[in-house]
């Protein structure tokens, strides 16, 4: 007799299906709460369906693109024609910061100018010519030195005014078709006058109509005044209005080649150019 090989020494009887094992085996009923996947051509047409939202969505989005790039290139062909006119004259004001030594000796004041810009449209560069005007009052501290001084004055007050004429090149950089920011920087000649007053009172005397009064008020005792060249350097940014004129905002570090010591001021400008 053989011997059984140890694969079956585990082996139970076959124990045929009773009701139990039937009643599990029974087919379960579809779940009506569940709806059944549709066939046919409906649930064919669905890829469809999502293909033509993506289309549609594509479609949006080029044309949303189109439109920006439309007005992009719009403005700056409008930018690039309102910067055909290579002429343009320009007015400025703001106020005038002494920086230094000269902050000691001054207070801030305000600036006046104007000019004229060359610029050709297709270049980056232009050239300004400018004229400025600016006044700063004397500071406590620069009273102070001239009372010291053994003059035999009572200095009250005072004022330094300063005249320009400069040469400047602007290097603009755009920023959007409808802003540009740039460098400046030149040099030209300044005419620089210091006044220093005294308050008094006397007879004034009117050259024109021959009669004398009775006057008080600030008589100027000592003046001094000295025409040196100076050179400045900045920066600013420039707006296009849309019609063909610039709204400009900027700051430049400006010395001039008194002596003993250096004249230096930081004007900050808002100009329009038109």
């Amino acid at each position: 007799m053989k011997r059984l090989s140890s694969s079956v020494i585990g082996w139970r009887a076959f124990t045929p299906l009773g009701p139990p094992a039937l009643k599990m085996a029974r087919p379960r009923l579809p779940d009506k709460s569940v709806s059944p996947v549709p066939k046919g051509p409906v649930a064919e047409g669905g890829g469809d369906a999502r293909s033509f939202r993506k289309g549609v969505t594509m479609l949006a989005r080029i044309c949303i693109l189109s439109l920006g790039a439309a007005l992009f290139f719009t403005q700056a062909a409008q930018a690039q024609s309102e910067d055909s006119n290579p002429i343009r004259w320009h007015v400025m004001g703001g106020f005038n910061e002494p920086t230094g030594s000269t902050n000691d000796l001054l207070n801030t004041g305000y600036n006046l100018g104007g000019g004229v810009t060359f610029h050709q449209a297709a270049s980056p560069l232009a050239f300004r010519l400018d004229f400025g005007y600016s006044r700063n009052n004397a500071s406590q501290a620069l009273i102070g030195q001239a009372n010291s001084a053994g003059q035999g004055l009572q200095i009250t007050g005072g004022w330094a005014e300063t005249f320009s004429l400069s040469g400047n090149l602007e290097l603009r950089v755009p920023l959007s078709p409808s802003m540009f920011g740039y460098l400046i920087g030149g040099g030209g000649v300044y005419y620089n006058r210091f006044s220093l007053t005294e308050f008094g009172y006397g007879y004034v005397c009117n050259p024109w109509w021959g009669y004398c009064y009775l006057a008080s008020g600030n008589v100027v005792v000592a003046s001094n005044d000295v025409t040196k060249f100076g050179w400045n350097a900045g920066a600013g940014v420039a707006f296009r209005l849309g019609n063909g004129s610039q709204l400009f905002l900027e700051g430049r570090y400006t010395e001039v080649q008194t002596s003993p010591q250096k004249f230096k001021f930081i004007p900050i400008l808002i100009g329009l150019r038109f």
